[in-house]
């Protein structure tokens, strides 16, 4: 079995390798994202999910955005807090082969106070529908018949909190000076 950091760096390479989605973040990023069509598709607590596009791979990148609460995108140690507590709670679910994610990478904007989450598109582009009780980490992914549970909403899980930063760290991330370079 293949180390979860390691399979998410190379999703975070994938996806500096496409001009398409690096365009995308950056508008994103640089809060002109509503001069895109991003496709909402699904919120928790304190979260939202947009699609922000395919990679050639054929897997579906969802970008995990911070509204409300004490939790925002605004760059800053609790919002880095909980993203790296995601993306660490994937990996014990991945580890107990739990469906979670599929990947994290962080996208980080220190010169403009910014910090996003990527994740995977659970809805796969749209060809399934994701169902999330109000209040519970796991959601249901559905298509036809078939029903599959997957843990979701893992930063309200809290099996760890982060002692420093893995996924979050400049280091693993995309950062905006990387966006900047794309047209």
């Amino acid at each position: 079995m293949s180390n979860y950091f390691d399979l998410s760096q190379r999703v975070r390479k994938e996806i500096e390798q496409n001009p398409q989605l690096m365009y995308v973040l950056r508008k994103i990023v640089e809060q002109d994202g509503d001069t895109l069509e991003q496709t909402f598709i699904g919120a928790g607590n304190y979260n939202r999910h947009y699609r922000i596009g395919r990679l050639d791979s054929g897997l579906w990148v969802a970008i995990r955005e911070y509204d409300g609460g004490d939790i925002s995108p605004i760059y800053g140690n609790q919002t880095l807090n909980t993203y790296e507590t995601y993306a660490t709670n994937a990996e014990i679910y991945y580890r107990a082969r739990i469906r979670a994610s599929k990947f994290c990478v962080g996208v980080l904007a220190e010169d403009i106070d910014y910090a996003v989450l990527l994740v995977e598109d659970f809805t796969d582009g749209g060809k399934f529908k994701v169902i999330s009780p109000e209040g519970s980490s796991v959601m249901f992914r559905e298509k036809d018949d078939k029903s599959e549970n997957i843990a979701g909403d893992l930063d309200n899980t809290l099996l760890t909190f982060p002692d420093g930063y893995i996924y979050m760290n400049k280091d693993a991330c995309i950062l905006h000076t990387s966006l900047k370079q794309v047209c």
